[in-house]
């Protein structure tokens, strides 16, 4: 669609569109690429909801929620949507397994964007064509305004967030279910700013053990569905918090702003295209080197009983994933010795890697003491923004030697996965918790998602999972 320019700021564009955007609006591509995220986000929640580390975080929500008309997956209770929204969108983030984006952008979009969607959608009985709608304008206002403000990386290395700019996405896609008019939309941006988290990434980075609680998706979450109601009852808000020297992108502690990047070639271009998804359960900025390290698995036979020492050489960012004793799993999730101990020793990517204290077994541990990290100078001065490029070097007992480099992770748009190994991963992570029968229908319900009349059954399978399946 096209959006007009004719006197209105940033915020009133970017509201226009996210309220104003249909179905019809979307190209073939787009719709295909939006099933994708919703399956693998729908995935990662019901993966997560079988993650002891979990249970607080839920508990706690449900505890204060009444009986509300939106499913908390995993279990058999309903609450309200920014509640419902809240436990969901921590759960599509226990397992870090959830999608990010390619280059630019600092986060996991579905993680907000899928269940400040679904949560509303099922309380006013939205249609597919709306919810696949609303999943779109969601990972298009989130991109656009976290690419506008990111800081400098001299800046970054202390004030950056990931959530901070997620909001955004919640509160558009709220705002797409409700049908706001725009006006309303732009008033619910600027409510969501109030609900934003603060971006303290560089202190979550230097303690361990790590939080579980991570990256607060969850409060953006809510905070995006809260502002959108907000408006829709008529909340007085700012209409113009993406602009100016005091804009959002200064509110979040950032040094640098690119306004033009939030309304370029809007309804035109589509960001969600440019979404990456994991083939593993850690953070994002190991999967160079632990593909590294699979090809020379799978190509050299290098077998985990004649390894002498692992080298892994990468940008600056591989210091903080030196970490030789994970204490949980959320620890070993950002541990790069324990992760290419594990992907040597060929464990399954998915529950396999981060359940049963694996982080404690001898075996891995040996490895683990074997792995090198090293920062390469060249890489670092000529890393893409946001990837983390990696060379490993695998020496052997006999003295044989094998090195592999990594550009692009698999998963990357530059490196995707294929659609069969989307599904796979999916019923990877369904199939030990709802059972086959309720994955597969689960997966035909989101592959005919644009025939579905009410998403309220998709929601509900998430709940059809409660005590089917084995919690770890």
């Amino acid at each position: 669609m096209e959006i007009e320019n004719s006197g209105l700021g940033a915020t009133r564009r970017l509201a226009q569109y996210a309220v104003e955007t249909t179905y019809t609006d979307l190209p073939k591509a787009v719709v295909e690429q939006a099933k994708c995220a919703i399956r693998d986000s729908l995935g990662c929640i019901l993966g997560g909801s079988s993650m002891a580390a979990a249970f607080p975080m839920r508990d706690v929500i449900l505890s204060m929620a009444a009986d509300g008309p939106a499913t908390v997956a995993g279990t058999r209770r309903r609450a309200s949507p920014p509640l419902a929204g809240h436990i969901n969108a921590q759960l599509a983030n226990v397992l870090d397994y959830d999608d990010t984006m390619a280059d630019g952008d600092p986060g996991h979009p579905g993680a907000t964007v899928i269940p400040s969607a679904l949560a509303l959608a099922e309380q006013h009985g939205a249609s597919g064509k709306e919810f696949l709608t609303a999943v779109v304008v969601g990972y298009e206002v989130y991109s656009r305004v976290a690419r506008a403000g990111q800081p400098t990386p001299a800046r970054s290395r202390q004030v950056r967030g990931m959530a901070t700019w997620q909001v955004f996405g919640a509160v558009a896609a709220a705002a797409s279910i409700l049908r706001l008019d725009p006006e309303a939309a732009a008033k619910a941006f600027g409510l969501a700013a109030l609900h934003a988290p603060v971006p303290f990434l560089g202190k979550f980075y230097e303690e361990r053990p790590i939080w579980a609680l991570k990256n607060n998706f969850g409060w953006a979450t809510m905070g995006g569905v809260l502002a959108a109601l907000y408006a829709a009852e008529g909340l007085e808000a700012n209409q113009q918090i993406l602009e100016g020297q005091t804009g959002f992108w200064a509110m979040a502690g950032s040094d640098s702003c690119h306004a033009e990047r939030l309304t370029e070639d809007l309804g035109q271009s589509f960001r969600i295209l440019d979404t990456s998804f994991k083939p593993y359960p850690c953070c994002r900025f190991t999967h160079s080197a632990l593909d590294a390290i699979e090809q020379l698995v799978s190509t050299a036979g290098v077998r985990s009983d004649e390894v002498e020492s692992i080298h892994i050489s990468s940008t600056s960012k591989v210091r903080v994933f030196a970490d030789y004793r994970p204490q949980s799993f959320t620890d070993a999730q950002f541990s790069l010795p324990y992760l290419a101990a594990v992907q040597l020793l060929r464990l399954p990517s998915g529950y396999e890697w981060v359940t049963g204290d694996r982080w404690h077994d001898p075996a891995v541990l040996s490895l683990a003491d074997r792995v090198h990290l090293d920062v390469d100078p060249d890489l670092d001065a000529g890393q893409a923004k946001g990837l983390m490029p990696a060379q490993v070097k695998i020496s052997l007992a006999d003295g044989r030697w094998h090195d592999a480099e990594v550009a692009y992770a698999r998963g990357h748009p530059k490196n995707p996965l294929s659609s069969d190994e989307l599904r796979l991963k999916f019923f990877s992570l369904a199939e030990p918790v709802a059972g086959s029968r309720l994955a597969g229908c689960l997966d035909s319900m989101i592959e005919g998602l644009q025939e579905i009349p009410n998403v309220t059954e998709l929601a509900r399978c998430l709940a059809g999972a409660a005590g089917d399946g084995e919690s770890f």
